[in-house]
């Protein structure tokens, strides 16, 4: 099945959370294949705030500062706003501001000798963020959701053409 077709399939799904679900399985082959400059905001929101939902579910918000593509940091705070989860976007931009030394590097290997490098009190400082970051309860998949139903006329419309 072309990539348009399985997009056009999905945006017919009527289960919003399966049409999220597959949504972002479908972002990431696009970034597999075509490179991330390609994604246009729509699926940059779909796949950082999803990865940011499951993240702090699984305590890893660290892993995906410090351990993704850069720009996942930079532009988060606009995906989430597009979500309406402002308070999450408020307390990811207090968590980055306690990153010494931002921006980071771009290189994932650089970054990991950067972060080992952080003293202490550092990671304690960043702890604190991350731990605030999660206390946050705004229910970011049902944001995404929301969301997929908002951007659903706008994909039609790109598998029609």
């Amino acid at each position: 099945m072309s990539a348009i077709n399985e997009l056009r399939e999905i945006v017919q799904e009527e289960n919003s959370a399966v049409g999220v679900t597959n949504l972002n399985h479908w972002v990431l082959r696009k970034v597999e294949t075509e490179g991330y400059e390609s994604l246009g905001m729509e699926e940059k929101v779909i796949i950082h705030v999803n990865a940011l939902d499951w993240e702090i579910a699984n305590h890893g918000v660290n892993r995906l500062i410090f351990g993704s593509d850069i720009r996942f940091a930079e532009e988060m705070t606009e995906c989430l706003r597009r979500i309406g989860a402002q308070n999450t976007a408020t307390r990811f931009n207090e968590l980055v501001s306690m990153i010494p030394h931002w921006p980071l590097p771009e290189d994932k290997d650089e970054r990991e000798v950067y972060f080992k490098s952080l003293s202490d009190e550092e990671i304690q400082k960043l702890d604190r963020g991350i731990r605030n970051l999660s206390a946050t309860k705004e229910d970011l998949f049902t944001g995404l959701c929301n969301y997929f139903d908002s951007i659903r006329e706008r994909l039609a419309y790109m598998t029609s053409q």
